[in-house]
């Protein structure tokens, strides 16, 4: 019994011994299964990283797609900027504003044209401007012309019909002189933008005619929908209605002057366009000195049959004030006004292309826009030495052109051109009183890019007493444009 006892006292004891011994072995057990665990988690781990990884690079593919998209979807909203600008109602229409190709002219840049702001074919060749709605382009030509002047005159690079000496005047001058020069080359840039209140434009160009071969301003303005301000051609200019050719002078009679300005052209339908000018009076008298105080008021209406057919008819009205040049305190001023109508007829005969292109003139005070007036000078009005009054001078001038297609590129242009000049009684007898301009030329395209040829020119000039005098000269031109 005792030894049952003390089996039984010490079974419990046994137990748990057995239970210490065993102890140890869940919590060797329970390490060896979290290292297992933990393994397999860092595995896990591992993938989840590659694929992470892996949809890293897809994100930053998708986020390449969408910048892609997004500067797709910016062209695409500027070009629909651009075609919404060409609609609206600002100056010729599309197919008004297709001219005939000028290749040798006085300002054939069709970008110089104002009135226009599309981005049609007269902006080929622009250039984008990143992250805009803009577009840029340089433009212009070289040209290289060579004047040979059979007779006596005041001009060797050019045919100013004003400077042919008459009678024994300027009788130093020689004949048989020869003139080469590239300083009519011209450099333009212009920048066109689409905003959201309408299309916007600026311009500047300039040849290399000033002194020593310096670059000289021919125009700067800015064109914003239907207002343009700035220094281009006077509201009263046709350059629709100019004739090809050679000389860098032009044509005698023609009204051409480039100055500062502020225009508005409202549209009225699809054929006609009224223009509305303020303009840099600038009075150019004889016997005195020029007070500019009220801008010159122009108008004009252009009535278009398609691209052939146009007639502009234009009113000049301008206050021309001075102070006399014998008494400075003694000013005075008179009114001014001229009438020009010009225009292009399309024949069609032989050639389609062949065209009449013409020009009339007429006004008191009106000599400062006719081209040989304004390079003489002091052709607006004169004062009278008696009595220091300021009188204006009446003009009558004017050209007619036809231009002839011989072959697909080569052509001739004949014009005819006057300056007519009522002179006053107090007048020297050696005023300027008329003037006459006759050419022919033959010009030739080999390529789209490239104008060469030839021109003679005769010219005409009467002073008041009736004496007179003649010259000729020979012009030949070679042109790149760019």
């Amino acid at each position: 019994m005792m030894i049952f006892a003390t089996q039984r006292h010490m079974f419990p004891a046994l137990v748990l011994g057995c239970m210490y011994l065993l102890l140890p072995l869940p919590i060797a057990a329970a390490e060896i299964v979290s290292v297992a665990e933990i393994r397999e988690l860092r595995e896990v781990l591992a993938e989840q990283k590659l694929q992470l990884s892996a949809q890293q690079g897809l994100i930053d593919s998708q986020q390449e797609e969408i910048e892609r998209q997004h500067a797709l979807l910016q062209s695409v909203q500027a070009q629909l900027n651009r075609l919404a600008a060409n609609q609206q109602t600002i100056g010729p229409s599309q197919e008004n504003a297709a001219q005939p190709q000028q290749l040798i002219g006085l300002d054939e840049v069709v970008a110089a044209q104002p009135e226009s702001t599309s981005f049609g074919d007269d902006f080929k060749g622009s250039i984008p401007i990143p992250n805009s709605d803009a577009a840029i382009k340089i433009g212009g030509f070289v040209k290289m012309s060579g004047v040979y002047t059979l007779d006596p005159l005041g001009s060797d690079d050019r045919f100013v019909v004003g400077s042919i000496p008459v009678g024994d005047s300027d009788s130093d001058l020689k004949s048989g002189e020869v003139k080469v020069a590239a300083n009519q080359s011209r450099l333009g840039i212009e920048i066109r933008d689409s905003t959201s209140y309408g299309p916007l434009r600026a311009f500047v160009e300039g040849d290399f005619a000033g002194n020593g071969d310096t670059y000289r301003l021919r125009h700067a303005f800015g064109q914003f929908r239907q207002i343009l301000a700035g220094k281009t051609w006077s509201t009263m200019v046709d350059n629709r209605a100019t004739p090809e050719e050679i000389d860098f002078e032009g044509i005698n009679g023609r009204i051409q002057v480039r100055q500062t300005q502020l225009r508005y052209f409202p549209k009225f339908g699809r054929n006609v366009d009224l223009l509305i000018g303020l303009e840099d009076p600038a009075p150019d008298v004889t016997g005195g000195q020029g007070v500019s105080q009220y801008p010159d008021l122009v108008a004009s209406v252009r009535r278009n049959w398609s691209d052939r057919w146009h007639v502009k008819t234009s009113l000049l009205l301008r206050q021309i004030e001075a102070k006399w040049d014998l008494d400075e305190s003694v000013a005075d001023s008179t009114f001014g006004w001229g009438l020009s109508v010009s225009g292009r007829v399309g024949l069609g005969m032989s050639d389609e292309r062949d065209n009449i292109l013409f020009q009339l003139n007429y006004g008191d005070g009106l000599g400062r826009y006719i081209n040989d007036l304004q390079e003489l000078g002091g052709q607006d009005a004169h004062f009278n030495p008696l009595t220091g009054e300021l009188e204006t001078l009446n003009v009558f001038s004017g050209y007619v052109a036809y231009q002839h297609w011989w072959q697909e590129s080569l052509r001739s242009t004949l014009t005819f051109s006057w300056v007519d000049v009522e002179n006053l009684d107090f007048q020297d007898d050696s005023a300027y009183a008329r003037t006459d301009r006759a050419i022919v030329n033959l010009l030739w395209s080999p390529v789209s890019r490239v104008d060469v040829g030839g021109e003679l020119l005769w010219g005409r000039r009467e002073n008041l007493d009736g004496t007179n005098g003649t010259a000729r000269q020979i012009q030949i031109g070679a042109k790149y444009r760019f």
